[in-house]
């Protein structure tokens, strides 16, 4: 059968796969057996555990040739992020109006997946292997929306290569995206002393503290140098807790920071600005005279001269710890890539917009970049980011056709 994707992405966005939530394995079961359905053409299937039943899915369409060429790779990821407040929409009815599809996922990435699947489905009903010059594989993730658990494990599992053609079906709005903006995660932990709200010079505020540090760190970063593709390394406090009343000094206070690292900036000179903010803060607040000592950044197995540039959990001093809880390179675009230079071809052909962009998330194509220093990995899929994590997200048919197109085309130029 070739599967329509209009269908498909309807079906795909009414099955819940919230992280967290439902996570996704109904899903998992859909594509298993949408996938069994092509068997009798060649196609092999694989399911790989990732963690607590979630399961990685895999179809692979070998080629019978005995020298064949870099395997061309689709990735999707199968989970979404909650739904959260504002819809006026039922979230997982896939309602159609005025051609678009509306629901949890329908731009990230429950229409892009579909897209993926039916030019899997086209390949393996109009192909022969014989024929195939490269396998074609499709891969289903888990915890994408989350730590990525499930393309590591992909990876981990030998399912793609350093040297493979890899695309997802992320929303692009209608462009080619191949750099990636850095993401690097950290926990902010302070340890204050609490005291009556009338006599805070007998106490140690921590919201204080914290709200100081992370606004000497904002004007740092904003004061780095800026790529001239990826733009600004840029923060944002994605999280914030401290105190327990209004007439009590806090003694805690915790934040997690979202940085999203540009070159030439990279983990260690986040750190490096973060150890400076902190000193800052401390001689602004006159803290030292309150401290009991001064404790060096300590973690277990790391030499000194690398402690500040490989601790994952550190205490800067006896008040101030922090902890790395996501650690992401940037992806910059190699002009060397056979890969994008077919895929640029490609939209040429088809009269499309060719302009290569960043992707200003973190895709699964990312982390294969990154991890096995891949330059032929892309994103291309339909929708728009800008609507993706959002109240009635929604995702054009027009999109979802055009991606099609783009997709099959692409098989026909590469596979034969």
């Amino acid at each position: 059968m070739l599967m329509d994707a209009v269908e498909v992405t309807k079906k795909l966005v009414s099955i819940e796969s919230t992280d967290p939530g439902k996570y996704e394995f109904e899903v998992e079961k859909f594509l298993f057996s949408a996938l069994s359905d092509l068997k009798q053409y060649g196609i092999r299937i694989f399911e790989d555990e990732v963690d607590g039943g979630r399961k990685n899915l895999m179809a692979i369409f070998p080629s019978t040739k005995q020298e064949k060429e870099e395997e061309l790779v689709f990735i999707c990821h199968m989970d979404t992020v909650v739904v959260g407040d504002g819809w006026t929409k039922n979230p997982f009815s896939a309602d159609e109006e005025n051609g678009r599809i509306y629901g949890r996922g329908s731009s990230d990435m429950k229409s892009g997946l579909a897209v993926a699947l039916s030019a899997f489905a086209y390949a393996v009903k109009n192909y022969k292997q014989e024929n195939l010059k490269r396998d074609l594989k499709i891969i289903f993730t888990v915890d994408e929306e989350a730590t990525m658990l499930g393309v590591e494990k992909a990876i981990k599992s030998g399912w793609v290569a350093s040297n493979s053609f890899v695309v997802d079906f992320e929303p692009t709005d209608g462009s080619l995206q191949v750099s990636h903006k850095g993401r690097l995660w950290i926990e902010l932990d302070i340890t204050g002393k609490t005291a009556h709200a009338s006599m805070p010079h007998e106490g140690i505020d921590a919201n204080i503290v914290l709200s100081s540090i992370i606004y000497s760190l904002n004007k740092k970063i904003a004061q780095l140098e800026e790529d001239d593709e990826l733009g600004k390394t840029t923060m944002t406090i994605g999280l914030m807790s401290g105190g327990y009343q209004p007439y009590v000094v806090p003694d805690k206070a915790s934040a997690t920071l979202d940085i999203r690292l540009t070159p030439p900036s990279d983990r260690e000179t986040i750190l490096s600005l973060l150890y400076d903010a902190v000193r800052e803060v401390m001689a602004e607040l006159n803290l030292a005279s309150k401290l009991t000592k001064e404790v060096e950044p300590q973690k277990k197995g790391v030499s000194q001269a690398n402690k500040s540039q490989q601790a994952d959990a550190v205490s800067i001093n006896s008040i101030v710890s922090y902890k790395i809880t996501g650690d992401r390179a940037y992806v910059k675009k190699d002009d060397s890539s056979e890969f994008i230079k077919i895929f640029v071809d490609t939209l040429k052909s088809l009269n499309l917009n060719s302009n290569i962009e960043y992707f200003s998330g973190y895709t699964d194509t990312a982390v294969i970049a990154s991890t096995l220093k891949n330059i032929n990995c892309a994103s291309y899929g339909p929708g728009s980011l800008a609507l993706a994590h959002k109240p009635d997200e929604y995702v054009d048919i027009a999109d979802v056709t055009r991606c099609v197109q783009v997709a099959t085309s692409l098989i026909d130029k590469i596979l034969l």
